[in-house]
């Protein structure tokens, strides 16, 4: 308890979420409410409240095969909340160059909320024309500002594949005729 000679003061320290505000300061996290030197009924209570915040990262694009034009592929990234606080109503969203196209669900995914150091995968269904493509994600939270995430991928062509295999058989059919025409002189 705080005293001067006009009245008394009570701390009380609790933590706070930033998310799903019911008011201007949140919503209580499962936290103990600390309170510091209390009286039955003080004249004044200063209440500290610390607001616990959620930062989010995107990481690890990857795709589930070796891609090939026109073929259908998995792309995913991870949305990983570091911060402290939980991250309300989690959102990534591709954006995606001209030559790849998705092929089923929705380019925003709803991810729900995150807590404090755990994560959630966002996945989506490609095809697209043989080349290098920059994908663009971004990840936003009710409660955070929009985060952006710039990956690359390399779709093969099938004829860049089908030529060096065409070219090798046709080496083999070459050194065998040669070899056959040298038993017939």
């Amino acid at each position: 308890m705080i005293s001067d000679n006009k009245a008394s003061y009570s701390i009380h320290l609790r933590a706070q979420s930033h998310n799903n505000p019911p008011g201007p300061l949140g919503r209580i996290l499962d936290a103990p409410e600390y309170i510091f030197d209390t009286v039955e009924s003080p004249q004044h209570v200063l209440e500290i409240i610390i607001v616990l915040k959620p930062s989010l990262t995107i990481s690890d694009l990857s795709v589930d095969q070796l891609i090939f034009d026109q073929t259908e592929f998995t792309l995913t990234v991870i949305v990983k909340n570091e911060g402290k606080g939980i991250a309300s109503n989690v959102k990534a969203e591709i954006n995606m160059p001209e030559g790849v196209v998705l092929m089923q669900g929705d380019k925003t995914l709803k991810l729900g909320d995150i807590d404090p150091g755990s994560q959630k995968i966002a996945s989506w269904k490609l095809s697209g024309a043989a080349g290098m493509h920059a994908v663009n994600i971004t990840a936003s939270a009710s409660n955070f500002n929009p985060i952006y995430y710039t990956g690359q991928i390399s779709i093969i062509s099938r004829i860049m594949v089908i030529i060096p295999i065409v070219a090798f058989i046709a080496g083999i059919i070459v050194v065998f005729i040669i070899g056959k025409t040298k038993d017939w002189w």
